[in-house]
């Protein structure tokens, strides 16, 4: 297996979120909050018309410790994230990497996490027993950051902006 291509990267946004957004930094470091059990389980997304479609994206959300959790978007080459929960001026939101895919006898797991951006920050809600996710709009806060620090201030110079996170996508159990 190969590590993960630029266009692997570029369909993460459209596989978990249809506006996501994905940077080389992560946001912020473990902050030490419990997962939310909620979350946990799979997850079926609907459609524009809040229905199932032919052939619907699905995730499936595990806990991986009491702080992290393991998220396995499916496909046909499933992406493998490790993510753990944040806050974002009270809200709710996972910080999430991808889980380097490299085969050990051509790629170093160096090379294999220099070949992409590979983080993604999610915002959350449980609504009516759905779950419903977005990212940042990249139009607010850029894809281009190159930093943590300069993302971070990207976000506090934003957070009282209610476009921070773009479209929602919505899923079923």
């Amino acid at each position: 297996m190969k590590p993960p291509s630029t266009l692997q990267a570029s369909l993460l946004a459209v596989v978990l979120l249809t506006a996501g957004c994905e940077y080389e930094v992560a946001l912020s470091d473990p902050m030490g909050l419990p997962i939310d059990e909620s979350v946990l389980g799979t997850w079926t997304k609907l459609n524009e018309h809040g229905e199932v479609g032919r052939n619907p994206d699905q995730i499936s959300i595990y806990a991986f410790d009491e702080g992290e959790y393991l998220v396995v978007a499916h496909g046909r080459d499933p992406i493998y994230f490790r993510a753990y929960p944040i806050l974002i001026n009270d809200i709710p939101c996972v910080q999430m990497k991808v889980l380097a895919d490299y085969d050990e006898t051509r790629h170093s797991e160096t090379e294999a996490e220099e070949n992409g951006k590979l983080y993604m920050v999610v915002q959350y809600t449980i609504e009516e027993g759905k779950l419903v996710v977005s990212s940042f709009d990249p139009e607010i806060i850029s894809p281009d950051i190159t930093s943590t620090e300069k993302l971070m201030e990207a976000v506090h110079a934003h957070s009282d902006d209610p476009d921070l996170f773009g479209e929602r996508d919505t899923y079923i159990r």
